[in-house]
C-alpha cells in the first residue's frame, strides 16, 4: 500500500514548506544584503571659522546664500540704533573670503542704503536682487540692490506699524517679475 504524502489533513505538504522556508529566508538575507550595502551619509562637519566683518558690534549676524550664485553670499551686522549704521559682507567664493560692501555704508556722510543701525536682515531673491532691512527707532529701512550691492534704492518706511523688533525675509521668486517678498517682523502691542 502506498503512503500518501500530503498530511492527514491534506492541508500540510512538508515538501513545500521547506522551500517556502528556504525562499524565504533567502529574500530576507537578499534585503538584508542590499540594505547593508547603501553608503551612509557622510556626518556634518564644520569648516575653518572665517571672519566675515569688524565693523558693528556684531550680534544678531545672519548669512544669505544668493540662489541665482550659491558662490555669492551675504551677512549683515547692526551698529547700534545710536549709530544709525549697519554693515553688509559679501563672499564671492562661497564663504572662503568676505567684503565689505562698499555700496550699502559710505566711509562718511549719509548712509547710502538706509538709516538704522539696529537688527539688520538681508535677503537675496531668485533673480539675485539684493535686500536689505535695518530696523530704526520709528520704523524698517528697507532697500533693494540690483546690482550686487554696488547701489541700493531705499524706503524708510519699511512696514506700515511702528513699534516693531527683528525682522526677517522670505522671498517666492523674483518679487520684480511676478514673484513675492514676505517681511516678517516681532511687534510690541
Amino acid at each position: 500500500m502506498k503512503k500518501n504524502p500530503s498530511s492527514q489533513s491534506g492541508l500540510f505538504n512538508p515538501r513545500a514548506f521547506v522551500a517556502f522556508t528556504i525562499c524565504f529566508v533567502g529574500v530576507l538575507l537578499a534585503m538584508v544584503s542590499f540594505a547593508a550595502q547603501r553608503p551612509r551619509p557622510a556626518t556634518p562637519t564644520f569648516g575653518h571659522p572665517i571672519i566675515s566683518g569688524i565693523g558693528g558690534v556684531g550680534f544678531e549676524q545672519g548669512l544669505r546664500v544668493d540662489p541665482s550664485n550659491a558662490n555669492r553670499l551675504y551677512t549683515s551686522a547692526p551698529g547700534s540704533l545710536s549709530s544709525d549704521t549697519s554693515w553688509i559682507w559679501h563672499s564671492l567664493d562661497g564663504g572662503k573670503t568676505f567684503k565689505w560692501v562698499v555700496g550699502a555704508t559710505a566711509l562718511e556722510g549719509k548712509v547710502t542704503t538706509c538709516f538704522g543701525g539696529g537688527d539688520s536682515e538681508t535677503g537675496v531673491d531668485s533673480a539675485g536682487h539684493l535686500y536689505f532691512a535695518d530696523l530704526t527707532l520709528a520704523n524698517f529701512s528697507t532697500s533693494r540692490s540690483d546690482d550686487q550691492g554696488a547701489t541700493f534704492t531705499c524706503s524708510n518706511t519699511g512696514v506700515p506699524d511702528a513699534v516693531v523688533d527683528r525682522q526677517w525675509y522670505a522671498f517666492d521668486g523674483d518679487p520684480t517679475n511676478g514673484g513675492s517678498i514676505y517681511l516678517t517682523n516681532d511687534e510690541f502691542a
